[in-house]
């Protein structure tokens, strides 16, 4: 549906950008009265007390049930405090039975806050595990640059922002045929040569990071739009480098451990977003602000970032 959505947005560009905008705002429209047909818990205020009083985590999100968790001291989340509470009269207070927005906030600045990163720091101290958050670090910071292609690619080839999105949308019917393909590929073709699982993954991991150091490297010296397009095929290969870092991280890992290692792969992710924005985008308005600079240095830096994570799996494979 992205590349779908990418492909018509695109299209209509070349007619009339306020088109594109209306559709938009069509099936936002559109979309407004499906929230009636969610289901409604207006029944429970009718049920008995003891009734009430089930908490029903399948009905919160997953961030609001990681907040009603606490760890002890080995790390393993134990259920804290019940959301609500009862006066002396009986009664169930209504209005703890979720919480409010200001308790939400002061949770997530006090407690889960402590909690994140007394799992970070317990993660970081395995050096296995402390490589993968690393890699996942880099691979993160180095997909960001896709926030600035649009703009870098209609400047250094002369084109429009339509015909860029028309690009973008064949890298995503790209990476979708490339993850439907990595099962069999895997099945069939890396596992009977590879043996085990492991090294299946590590395969994928370093073929991925190969073709996305080649992708970036055309991109760089792409003297035309065609050439660019090319790089940006070869780097859409390279789609199940996040999955198959995943599996190799957590196939000798214990329950606990895993947790800790998403919990933390979340949050490094989240520091290489916020490190991606102020990189990719000053290093384009440097190129931007001196014309003698190459175009292509905005690749060359995404290509440095991808080949540090190239050199690192060796080191994940000694450690794993």
């Amino acid at each position: 549906m992205m590349s779908l959505g990418t492909f018509i947005g695109a299209r209509l560009l070349n007619v009339n950008v306020f088109i594109t905008c209306a559709l938009v705002v069509a099936v936002y429209v559109f979309l407004v009265p499906l929230v009636a047909l969610f289901p409604h818990h207006h029944s429970q205020q009718n049920q008995p007390q003891s009734a009430r009083r089930t908490y029903d985590t399948d009905d919160v999100s997953s961030d609001e049930a990681r907040s009603l968790m606490s760890v002890d001291a080995m790390g393993v989340p134990v259920p804290s405090s019940p959301p609500f509470m009862a006066d002396h009269d009986g009664d169930l207070v209504t209005k703890m039975q979720t919480p409010t927005l200001f308790r939400s906030l002061l949770r997530a600045a006090t407690v889960d806050l402590y909690l994140s990163i007394e799992l970070v720091v317990q993660t970081f101290r395995h050096p296995f595990t402390r490589r993968v958050m690393m890699l996942f670090f880099g691979i993160t910071l180095a997909g960001a640059i896709s926030m600035t292609t649009p703009q870098w690619a209609s400047g250094t080839f002369h084109t429009s922002l339509s015909h860029v999105d028309q690009i973008t949308a064949m890298e995503q019917i790209i990476s979708a045929f490339t993850l439907l393909a990595l099962p069999l590929l895997s099945k069939y073709v890396l596992r009977p040569r590879l043996r085990t699982k492991k090294a299946v993954d590590l395969g994928i991991i370093v073929g991925s990071l190969l073709a996305s150091l080649l992708g970036a490297l055309v991109i760089a010296m792409a003297p035309s739009l065609a050439i660019y397009a090319v790089g940006v095929a070869i780097t859409a290969t390279g789609m199940g480098l996040s999955d198959a870092l995943r599996s190799f991280a957590t196939s000798g890992l214990s329950s606990e451990a895993v947790q800790r290692l998403y919990m933390s792969i979340r949050t490094v992710q989240t520091l290489a977003a916020i490190a991606a924005t102020p990189l990719w985008s000053g290093l384009l308005l440097l190129i931007i602000s001196h014309p003698s600079l190459p175009r292509g240095l905005l690749y060359l830096g995404n290509a440095s970032v991808v080949f540090t994570c190239l050199l690192s799996t060796k080191s994940l494979q000694r450690s794993s």
